[in-house]
């Protein structure tokens, strides 16, 4: 299933984001996520 469909996962990933770093940081990376396609390599090594 994760290699299937990693969207629901990164979007799990983008609240917890949002969570930490607030309500102004969250928003953003959403928006990036969204002009990215969920498809960033780069994103992973920081959620990691």
């Amino acid at each position: 299933r994760f290699g299937t469909d990693p969207k629901p996962e990164i979007t799990m990933v983008t609240v917890i984001l949002a969570n930490n770093l607030g309500f102004i940081a969250g928003p953003m990376i959403c928006n990036i996520l969204i002009n990215m396609g969920y498809t960033s390599p780069f994103f992973l090594p920081l959620v990691m």
